[in-house]
Parts: C-alpha cells; structure tokens; sequence
C-alpha cells in the first residue's frame, strides 16, 4: 500500500510506502522510490556500486531501528515479553511478586524426657518439667552442613495436642522413672539472618537492597528507638491481619485455645514497606516519604472542614494544595530517615534442601519459654539438667523445595493475580480466599459463608462472619 506523504521534504506528490520493516523491503523500497522521483540523478542500483552502499546503510538502520521498536512493545506486554528482568518488573506492577526460591518442608519429631511424680498407679510424668520451645529452633542436616531448617512454630510440651507420652526408664522394681515425651512441630529449609543498615536524613521513599539471592521472609524490620516496622503489599495500605495468642482476656474465645490457639486481628500499621525482587533474585526493602514529626493537616487542608468555619479553615480557603504534598504524607507510611534499622529475614530453601529422613538430629539454636522463678530452688539443678535430654529427628524426608521461578511460571502466576486482584465480592470469592490461607495457620476443612445475621444474630452488623472449621485458628 503506497500512503501519499504530506511532508513538505518530499515536495509535492511523493508517495512514501510505510508497510517495509525487514532489511530486503526497506531496500527495495528505497530502490524503487529512487527510480520513481530520481530517475535522471542515480540510475545505478548493481549491488557493486557506491549508491548502493547508502542505500544498503539506511535500509540496515531502518531494519534495527523497527526490530528495537518490535521487541520494546513486545516486553511491554506480560503477555508476550521473554527477558526475565521485564517479566519480573511487569508482574509486581500488577501486584505479584515472583519467588526466588521455595524452601524444603518436613514434620521433625521432638523428644524430651521428663521425671516421675507419684507412685504405683499414681505414677505420672511430672508437669513441672514439661518445657516450652520458642519457635525458631535450628536443627542442622547431617548430610550437608550447609542446610539448616528452623520450626516456624512453638513447641509446647504442656500442650495435650497431638503429643506422646511412652516409658523410657523403670527402677529395679519396675517402677517407672522417667517419661519420653514426643511433640512433632512443621519445619522449613531456612536459616536466620540479621543485618543493620543506616537510612540519610534526606532520602526521599528510602529503598535498601538486601543482596543474598535466596530469600524466603523478611521476619522483622526494627529501628533503634525499638519501633518495628511492617511488611505490606504496596504503601498505601494501612492495616494488615496479624496473628495473635489465644489468651484469657479473648473470653469465650479462650474455651477453644487447645483447637483455635491463635485469633487474626486488624492493626494499623503507620511505619511500613512492601518488598520489591529484582531481576538477579536480590530484594528491595521500599518505604514511604511521610514524617512522624509532621501531620497531614500541615501540608493537606481536611476538605471536610474547609468553608464550616472552624479553626484554620476559612482562613485558607484562598490557599492552593501543592500536588507533590500528596507523596508526603503519612498515608504511604512513615519514613525510617536517619535511623538505623536491624532487619532480620530467613535465607534458605532451593533443591538441595529435599534431605532424606533422619538426617536432622543436631540442633544448632534453641530458646526455652520459661518461668524460672516458678522454679523451688531445690529442682532447679533437675530442671537443667532434664533441658539436655531435648533431642530431634526428621521421620520424613523433606520435600517442595526448589530454585526461583521460571519465566512462565512467573507470567502465568502473574496473569491470575492480576486477575483476581485479591477482591471478595461473592461467596466463592471469600471460599476461595478462605481455603488459599497459608498452611501455617492452619488447613481449611470446610468453609460456608453467609450474610450477616443469617446464621449468628447475636453479633452486631460489623461482624463479617465466616463460618470456617479449622484446627488452628478461629477468623472473625
């Protein structure tokens, strides 16, 4: 197809044919308009001569110049782009964040042995001994010492749940000494890591880049006046769900604790970052541009006030909002500027974290929760001396683990995230959200959702109920 050119350049009637992008059309092109409206000035179109090598030349930049415009709108597009760096850019700009790595998965046993109370068929383990491990606990692989994997919950000896009591001792008169007590508790390939970098008094949304490439979890991000700071999926979101113990003070929440031992709980969460990946598997830590020393009401009217004349209201009716306030407010989150920042965050997982069974039995990092002056002086040395007995193996060989992410997975995780956009607007909306939940607060058995005061009308209209059976938590 010939288009008719109105550029003055090409004087009047000179038709340019815009459909040549490869090399031999753009030539051609080039030929065939040289002898159209040059017939008299160049007439010489053999390959040997010199004419030719400015045609040749420009048909050459035309054919790079369309092929670097081809592939710039192709990895524009989720869809169709292939470098990983695009990919993995265009999937968190629609709210997907790629994996770097997956850790390895496995149930490790855990043993500890405790002293006898009471006799004959009073005999009974003593409860006083009955310890508490604090998650996080390290156990190392036998095989490979490079592999580490950490508990991601408590370990409750007291706890009834799911725990084993046998005879591991009896007396020359058969009289049972001690007790073995096992627990079984999820573990991860991963270990933990701490660093401390120091953000400038006049950075604008402070980033930090945590450079190890097998990153699982940013576990806790906390400055030096000891505020914590929280990780959210992008900054303009305010609150998260945190989990917390099923104490006492939950009421009748408390009467399920054995079942239900944690509740979820909306906080606000002023000092926050959302987490960026970057093409060679490293991590960003974003955070907002707001001050904890100025409010919004500094540097942003509240329009619901203005022209009701209260104070410094009408007086600024004639004063105009700078569009660049709106970056600094609180509302993206609080800025860490000139603090300094401990964050701490697990590394592991990829496949050579898929061990065999029994290869974790050497526990490298352990915490006890203790009251110890609950303790009577005369057990204490007893006390310490039964914590040694604490011993672990792995009964099953740990699996899931493996590397980042292809480039596919990626582009196909990416497309229904973006798809879903986290949304709950029906029932199989809040099903499926409901039945996604992460393993480590428990599995769904059955979900059914209802509206409110259909089934529970004992609660006040601001309740969203859930009806959920689960064997860990208890959503409300």
């Amino acid at each position: 197809m010939a288009i008719k050119s109105t550029n003055k350049n090409f004087g009047n009637s000179k038709n340019v044919n815009y459909l040549g992008k490869d090399f031999d059309t753009l030539k051609q092109n080039l030929i065939d308009f040289t002898k159209t409206y040059f017939p008299n000035q160049y007439s010489d179109f053999n390959d040997a001569s010199p004419g030719m090598v400015f045609v040749e030349q420009a048909a050459a930049i035309g054919d790079i110049l369309a092929f670097y415009q081809d592939t710039q709108l192709k990895e524009s597009m989720l869809s169709n782009a292939t470098e990983r760096k695009n990919i993995i850019a265009l999937a968190q700009s629609v709210g997907y964040r790629p994996k770097v790595t997956t850790p390895a998965v496995t149930n490790l046993t855990v043993y500890q042995l405790v002293p006898h109370i009471g006799t004959g068929v009073n005999n009974r383990p003593d409860d006083r001994f009955y310890f508490k491990i604090k998650s996080g606990m390290e156990v190392k692989s036998a095989s490979n010492t490079s592999i580490n994997f950490r508990t991601i919950d408590d370990v409750d000896f007291a706890n009834s749940s799911s725990r084993e009591i046998d005879v591991f001792q009896r007396s020359e008169t058969g009289e049972i000494e001690q007790y073995l007590i096992t627990k079984k508790v999820k573990v991860i390939s991963a270990k933990e890591i701490s660093t401390t970098i120091t953000i400038s008094d006049s950075t604008d949304y402070p980033s930090i880049t945590l450079n190890d490439t097998n990153i699982i979890q940013i576990i806790s991000v906390v400055d030096e006046n000891n505020n914590k700071y929280y990780e959210v999926p992008y900054l303009a979101q305010e609150s998260i769900f945190m989990e917390q113990p099923n104490t006492e003070t939950n009421g009748d929440l408390y009467n399920s604790v054995m079942s239900v031992p944690y509740i979820l709980e909306v906080q606000k969460v002023p000092r926050r970052f959302c987490v960026k990946v970057n093409s060679d598997n490293t991590m960003d830590l974003q955070f907002g541009n707001g001050s904890e020393n100025n409010y919004d009401e500094i540097i942003l009217p509240n329009l619901k006030n203005i022209g009701m004349g209260l104070a410094n209201s009408v007086q600024r009716l004639n004063q105009g909002i700078d569009p660049s306030n709106f970056l600094k407010t609180n509302t993206l989150g609080i800025a860490p500027n000139g603090k300094t920042l401990t964050i701490t965050y697990l590394v592991g997982g990829g496949v050579e974290s898929n061990i065999n069974q029994r290869d974790l039995t050497t526990i490298t990092k352990i915490e006890f929760e203790e009251d110890l002056l609950s303790i009577a002086d005369n057990l204490l040395d007893q006390y310490n001396t039964f914590k040694q007995s604490i011993a672990v193996e792995n009964l099953e060989a740990a699996t899931g683990g493996r590397s980042s992410e292809s480039v596919e997975e990626i582009r196909q995780n990416a497309l229904g995230t973006f798809g879903s956009q986290n949304r709950a607007v029906t029932r199989q909306d809040y099903i499926v959200r409901a039945l996604s939940m992460p393993e480590r607060f428990g599995s769904v058995a059955k979900v059914y959702v209802s509206p409110d005061g259909e089934i529970d009308k004992t609660h006040p209209p601001q309740y969203y109920l859930i009806q959920t059976i689960l064997p860990n938590l208890l959503i409300w």
